[in-house]
């Protein structure tokens, strides 16, 4: 079980890391919450601001919540798990300099009898090419999420019928091919 908390970082390099970071080898399984965090960068090379992933790896209860991300970050928060997993994505503000990348990518391999479940809730996702891409066969819910300013879409469902409602969208490049309850533009 992990905890990373409170935490101030700010990135300067010049290759593109992720500012926060947590892995698991294959098989294994990694659980626990990533909050209150404030992450910055300065880079020349886009990076991610919080990375989760684990080869086939299963993640039961991780929760990233209450974290600023921003400056030249390619991809806000990544989420990669390959075994049974479940995340909530809840009161984050993700706000890119750049204009490639995604806000929050949740990408799911699925293996015989896996799944992932994901709530992305009551974010600020501000100025990337996509606000969120949802990719594979991902259940829970997108919900009362500002998504600002993309290049593309607000929210891109790649292979995902994962449910969205209640969500703003503002200024952004590409019109959302349907709404969902609630949702405004």
């Amino acid at each position: 079980t992990f905890e990373i908390a409170r935490n101030r970082v700010r990135v300067n390099d010049s290759t593109g890391i992720a500012s926060i970071a947590v892995g698991s080898s294959s098989g294994s399984v990694f659980e626990g919450s990533i909050h209150d965090n404030r992450v910055e960068s300065s880079s020349s090379a886009s990076g991610e601001g919080i990375q989760l992933i684990g080869t086939s790896a299963a993640a039961p209860s991780v929760a990233v919540y209450s974290n600023q991300i921003s400056g030249n970050i390619a991809t806000g928060l990544i989420f990669w798990p390959s075994g049974q997993s479940n995340i909530v994505v809840a009161d984050n503000a993700i706000r890119s300099s750049v204009v490639n990348g995604q806000g929050v990518t949740l990408v799911f391999a699925a293996g015989a009898g896996n799944t992932l479940d994901a709530n992305v809730f009551n974010n600020t996702v501000v100025g990337f090419s996509l606000g969120i891409l949802v990719n594979g066969p991902i259940t829970g819910r997108i919900s009362n999420n500002i998504l600002a300013y993309a290049q593309g879409q607000g929210i891109k469902l790649q292979t995902s019928t994962m449910p969205e409602d209640h969500d703003l969208f503002f200024g952004n490049g590409t019109p959302q091919s349907s709404l969902g309850t609630g949702s405004l533009v």
